[in-house]
Parts: structure tokens; sequence; C-alpha cells
């Protein structure tokens, strides 16, 4: 069945004019899917009892089989208006192939909805995840990283844009047609400074995006990246037709390709900010999302800088940095003379003692994030996660 759906896409990137590459996070990553349903209350986020499904990397697909070795990064999801926490398997479950334990509450179901509440929801799931993983007696247990996502569309898009007033630690925003918010989260993400994504589609006249993605992408203030999916339509991100297609406008391309797209640019987005992986960087501006321009697939906007500082290996021969991610002192071992920069390729000034084997150097002073440290004779990208 995989071979099926990987043969499919290939056919399908040869429509979009991309024969010649098929792009890698558009496609089933590396992990078998499993799911369970889960029952959370957190108390110290003011968040009630919640029903959730969670998606995660598995041993072998299919109900609550056992999580697969390794640390995975943790996303909550929310739904869009009016619709149901589970229309959005597809997008969900390609997360967790690609590595990341995704969360999505049943909360905020009907007309009478609260966003702020909502918001709060979405980060009870995060602490919740992250509070299994430190539990001895979770299946979880050590199964979740430090760094944290999340992702909505619609209603839940513009919830994820309050999130970072209510979990400061956030490591980065996406939302899927992103609608504005009571209280507004374009005036939340203008006190955000994390890294911040929207996809939209073009033709969405339910949130259209002069009034909704755009104001937002603009008052984000870190790194952002907005990709406009050409002839996309507000509610083809669910995995299937529901009430919402029955009362906006249908759009010019397909369900199957606008799902297509959210799935590689999101999953480009959350493996550079959330795993520090150099390959996902030309998905948000470089030559891979360049080919979908030139093949009237999508239009973008970005402020990331790929030029700046390339965060590609070559890593110095011999060059050993521990511990990966740090949090007060990063201790690098082959090399004397070393600069640290941010992604956006602004060099930051950290304090080093070194001797004739390693360097010291003091990381208390950034904030958590990704990181590139830079020798003579090479580089590494390293995480700050506190």
């Amino acid at each position: 069945m995989q071979k099926l759906l990987t043969c499919l896409l290939v056919l399908l990137g040869g429509a979009l004019h991309l024969a010649a590459q098929v792009p890698a996070t558009g496609v089933l990553g590396p992990f078998a899917v499993g799911e369970r349903d889960v029952t959370f209350t957190d108390i110290s986020l003011n968040a009630p009892a919640v029903d959730a499904r969670i998606w995660y990397p598995g041993t072998n697909p299919g109900n609550n089989v056992p999580v697969a070795n390794g640390q995975f990064p943790v996303i909550a999801f929310g739904h869009g208006f009016n619709l149901n926490y589970l229309d959005y398997q597809d997008i969900c479950g390609h997360l967790a192939s690609w590595g990341y334990i995704v969360l999505s509450p049943d909360v905020q179901n009907g007309f009478s909805v609260d966003h702020e509440e909502y918001a709060r929801e979405l980060a009870a799931g995060l602490n919740y995840l992250q509070d299994e993983g430190a539990n001895a007696a979770s299946d979880f247990f050590q199964r979740t990283d430090t760094m944290t996502g999340v992702l909505g569309h619609s209603m839940g898009g513009g919830a994820s844009g309050l999130v970072p007033s209510i979990y400061p630690t956030i490591d980065a925003v996406s939302g899927l047609a992103s609608a504005e918010t009571n209280p507004s989260a374009i005036a939340s993400l203008g006190n955000y400074s994390g890294p911040y994504q929207v996809i939209s589609g073009a033709d969405d006249n339910t949130a259209p995006e002069n009034t909704n993605q755009t104001p937002m992408y603009n008052a984000a203030l870190g790194e952002k990246h907005w990709l406009s999916i050409v002839g996309g339509a507000h509610c083809k991100f669910t995995d299937g037709p529901t009430i919402c297609d029955f009362v906006s406008s249908p759009g010019s391309v397909s369900r199957a390709i606008q799902i297509y797209l959210s799935k590689k640019y999101c999953t480009a987005f959350f493996n550079y900010y959330l795993k520090a992986d150099p390959d996902a960087r030309p998905f948000l501006c470089g030559d891979s999302v360049l080919a979908d321009v030139n093949g009237s697939v999508v239009s973008f906007q970005t402020n990331i800088s790929c030029t700046a500082v390339s965060i590609a290996p070559p890593v110095a021969v011999g060059l050993t940095i521990f511990p990966n991610p740090a949090t007060e002192q990063l201790t690098v071992k082959g090399a004397k003379a070393l600069q640290v920069y941010n992604l956006r390729g602004q060099q930051r000034t950290v304090p080093v003692r070194a001797d004739a084997v390693r360097a010291q150097v003091d990381v208390s002073g950034l904030a958590p994030g990704i990181y590139l440290l830079r020798t003579a004779s090479g580089q590494q990208l390293f995480r700050i996660a506190r």
C-alpha cells in the first residue's frame, strides 16, 4: 500500500510539472503510524478534561501499538469551526510518519466556541504529552522531545496563533487557512518572535488571505513563511468533503493536490525548526519551493535567508559537540576558534573558554532554538532546549 501511495505521488509530482524532483516531505516518512485515543486534564493551564487522538511513530501501524524508539517533537493540532477533530487524519498521520507525536483534542465543537479557551486546550495537549514523556508508567516515557509545535486549520489555525501567549516555550507555529479570532490572533502574533508559517488557499472566500493570513504573516516578528496554493480553497485541508465545502468556494485545485502541498510544506517547516534538518530549508526559501512557483502551483513570501549562512554539511572531521541539545554549556572538541550563528545568519556573541583539547561555550544567554556552530574546518547544527 505504501509503495502504491508513493507511486501515486510520483505521478502527482509530474502533474505539477515537478517530474524531475519528487519532494521528500510530500511522501510518507520512515515511521509506521500508530494511533490511540486518550483523555487528559491539565489543571495548570486551566483546561478541562478533554478527549483526544494521538498519532505517533509506531513499531508498526495500528491502534495502541508500541511507540517506536527515539525522542520525537510534539505537535498539537486544532480543527476548524464546526468541523471534527478527526477530519485531518491524513495530515496528522503524515507528520507522525516523519517522527512527530501529534495530538488533536475533541474540543470547541458546535456554534458556541471560545477561541482563547481553544488555545489553552491546545497548550494543555502539549503539556500533557511532555508530562507523559516524563512519566515512567506511560508508553510515551522518554519518547517525547522537548521541542513543541502547534498547527491548526481555520479557527484552529487562528487559535494556534494565540498559543504563544499561553505557552511561551512553543518552538514553532503553523496554520492552514488561519482565521482571525477573538481575542485577535493577528494582535497576538505581533508579540511572537518564534518561527511562524501560514499555508493558505488563493481562492479562499471564507477566511480570505487579505483579511486573515496576510495580516497574520505581517504581524509575526520572527522568521516566517507564507505559502499560497494557487486555486486552493478554504475547506480542502480536510480528509474529505465536510459541511464546510457546501458554504465555501470550491477553488480550482483538487483536494488531493491541496493536501499534498500542505503536508509537504508544513512537514518541511517543522523538520527545519523542530529537528534542525538542513535538507528542509530549500522547501521554505530555496530551489524546491521555486520549482513549485515556476510550475504555477504556489506563490510564497518569506524572510528566511538562504544565502546569509549555509547550514548544510560538511561537518568538520573530528569535530564533536555535546550535549546536543544543550541548556547552559556546550562542549566543543576539535576546535578552539569558533563562531555561533542563528538561522537568519546573525552572529551571536557567546563566552568561550578554550584549552588545547576543547572549548567550553556558555550558551545560557541564547534563546531556545537551533543554531549553527562554525569553525575553520566545518560546521554543525546544535539546539538549545530548556
